[in-house]
């Protein structure tokens, strides 16, 4: 099987029906694919019933919520990490997902671009439009192509550390 991984709130904000429209999509034409949904919130029930609803049951792996030293293995087993929100600032989540070498697949919000910029390299993460389901199956099937992950694996590593240095240094100019 492929994974896809998502992690986070199950919230309206985080637009997860549409996650799984675009995933009901994707699977219909590579039925190897399997999405892990990882995190709780007052969706979830919601969210199981439309994967039932679709006939998902087998493709689709409600996890829970999982303390934050276990994420990296969750992501590491990933093929693909995507995230579907209507709103968001700099992702925690899309950060953690390059620092373990998986590419990605986004809405286009707040400051997404900022991580997806490959500074001229070949891509390793795909942007999609809010609330498109069908965009977003088009980049999933896209970016499971083995080049985007080969890319993803080659990014430079950085830390929490790394990263606040980068912070501090910017807030300081």
């Amino acid at each position: 099987r492929r994974l896809l991984l998502w992690v986070g709130r199950m919230v309206e904000v985080k637009g997860l029906d549409t996650l799984i429209a675009a995933f009901d999509l994707a699977h219909r034409r590579h039925p190897d694919l399997h999405l892990l949904l990882v995190g709780d919130g007052p969706l979830r029930a919601s969210l199981q019933d439309d994967v039932r609803r679709r006939r998902l049951d087998d493709r689709v792996t409600f996890a829970g919520s999982k303390a934050p030293a276990e994420l990296p293995d969750w992501y590491r087993a990933a093929d693909l990490f995507v995230l579907s929100s209507w709103s968001e600032g700099l992702p925690n989540v899309l950060r953690e997902a390059v620092a373990c070498g998986r590419p990605f697949v986004s809405t286009d919000v707040g400051s997404v671009r900022e991580i997806s910029d490959s500074h001229g390299n070949p891509p390793f993460a795909e942007l999609v439009p809010v609330r498109d389901s069908v965009a977003m199956a088009t980049a999933i099937e896209r970016v499971l192509r083995p080049e985007y992950f080969t890319i993803a694996q080659s990014l430079p590593c950085r830390s929490w550390r790394d990263t606040a240095r980068e912070l501090v240094s910017w807030l300081q100019t």
